[in-house]
């Protein structure tokens, strides 16, 4: 019973916390002014650069934009698998 509580209970904060992460992001594109489409360009073209340079695994790039102080920032983590010979 307990353990059926938890994980009820912790499902309604992991929802919570998600709607604010969502509610977070549309607030930052929406002060960019970028459109869904724009941002995934914009991803594409970073990764194409990278790729040129390092082997990463795409799979758990993450890509966000979040504000710090008062600036938007764009934040990546891509895995790097190794790096790229004869990429000069």
């Amino acid at each position: 019973m307990r353990n059926t509580l938890k994980k009820f209970f912790g499902a309604t904060s992991q929802s919570k916390e998600e709607a604010k992460r969502r509610l977070k992001l549309l607030l930052i594109h929406d002060q960019l002014d970028l459109t869904p489409d724009q941002i995934e360009n914009m991803k594409h073209d970073i990764m194409g650069v990278v790729r040129q340079y390092l082997v990463i695994n795409e799979e758990e790039a993450d890509f966000r934009l979040d504000h710090v102080d008062e600036h938007i920032a764009l934040v990546t983590s891509l895995p790097v698998a190794k790096i790229r010979e004869n990429n000069g």
